[in-house]
């Protein structure tokens, strides 16, 4: 029997968390923070990169396109690039353009490094073989480009 008297004691739960468990939370929480943040750095640099392959083959189509116009008997030998083709096209031709896809003069402040091959076709005459590839950058730190894009054509003189 209980007196008035007599003192109940109650043990109260704690509220709240404990050390460790916050501890423990705040390191899974900077765990997924760093993967996520891996993740979009890893995307924003590809996406870069998927940039510069797609202007340098807009580049590089557009100037076979070019090259092939002005290779056509008759045609100005000035194109939408002001590529200046020799009526007889030399083995290989070099041609350098900034990171907007303009021309520069030479590979000092140009991005993009054009190199076109041309190999006149043994069966005809008339046929020229076109080998253009575009890399980048023109002027890399350790000597290696990062990123190129080839195209193969055929040109067909009259």
């Amino acid at each position: 029997m209980r007196t008035s008297a007599t003192p109940v004691l109650r043990f109260r739960r704690p509220r709240g968390f404990t050390l460790m468990e916050v501890v423990v939370s705040i390191g899974i929480l900077a765990v997924a923070l760093s993967a996520i943040a891996g993740t979009i750095s890893y995307g924003s640099s590809r996406g870069a990169e998927t940039s510069r392959k797609v202007r340098a083959g807009w580049l590089l189509d557009g100037m076979v396109a070019d090259l092939r116009q002005a290779m056509t008997a008759g045609r100005p030998r000035t194109t939408l690039h002001d590529l200046e083709v020799p009526a007889a096209p030399p083995a290989e031709l070099e041609y350098f353009f900034d990171a907007e896809g303009i021309r520069t003069e030479g590979a000092e402040g140009s991005f993009f490094r054009c190199r076109f091959e041309f190999r006149p076709d043994d069966s005809s005459a008339a046929l020229i073989h076109l080998n253009g590839r575009i890399s980048w950058p023109t002027l890399a730190k350790n000597g290696r480009e990062q990123g190129s894009v080839e195209l193969v054509s055929t040109i067909f003189r009259p």
